[in-house]
């Protein structure tokens, strides 16, 4: 060596104690507790607002319900195994597990709960006829309205309007799901597993 000392760390134990060691070390006990040394702890911060990713989930998940309520309602009704209706079954059962996944801070659930969300538009509007044949089929139309075009679009209206707030709430589920990797490395780190 021509003298200089090798670059050292400094790393820290979840008991407090602190100890510098060479930089190419990686796996370092506490001379106190036997645990394993790292890098300091981040500070875990509050929770970050997640009201617009609350929003977004659950009217994905509120469209997904309403479209596999359709779906089932007319499967029962007319013991059809179309693939148009394996598609209005498929589609919203993904998007309710996209929804709840997303709620817990996955932003590729977000975005595939907005990509069902927009696949849900295009069925409403390219199939409006099997949509009104669907809720004809439920016999819930009585209850809600005679104009079945407009509760097809109106339909198709929320499921776009989840899509975008998904999209807009990207940010919001990227933040969180940075806050829970955080408090998991924290929870990990302190419990020595």
């Amino acid at each position: 060596m021509n003298g200089s000392e090798p670059a050292t760390i400094e790393l820290h134990c979840v008991c407090g104690e602190r100890r510098v060691v060479p930089a190419g070390l990686r796996i370092v006990s506490c001379v106190k507790c036997g645990r394993a040394l790292g890098p300091p702890l981040p500070a875990p911060g509050p929770r970050p607002a997640i009201f617009l990713l609350a929003a977004a989930t659950n009217m994905t998940q509120l469209v997904s319900a309403i479209a596999l309520g359709l779906a089932i309602a007319s499967a029962a009704r007319h013991f059809d195994a179309s693939a148009a209706l394996g598609a209005w079954l498929i589609v919203p059962l993904l998007g309710i597990f996209a929804g709840g996944k997303a709620y817990r801070g996955g932003p590729g659930a977000l975005v595939v709960a907005a990509v069902i969300d927009a696949v849900i538009v295009a069925m409403c509007l390219a199939g409006r006829d099997h949509v009104i044949e669907m809720l004809h089929a439920s016999g819930a139309l009585r209850y809600v309205t005679v104009d079945t075009a407009l509760l097809t679009y109106g339909i198709a209206a929320l499921a776009g309007v989840a899509g975008l707030a998904c999209l807009a709430a990207l940010p919001q589920a990227r933040r969180y799901a940075a806050w829970q990797h955080t408090r998991i490395e924290l929870a990990f780190r302190t419990r020595g597993m």
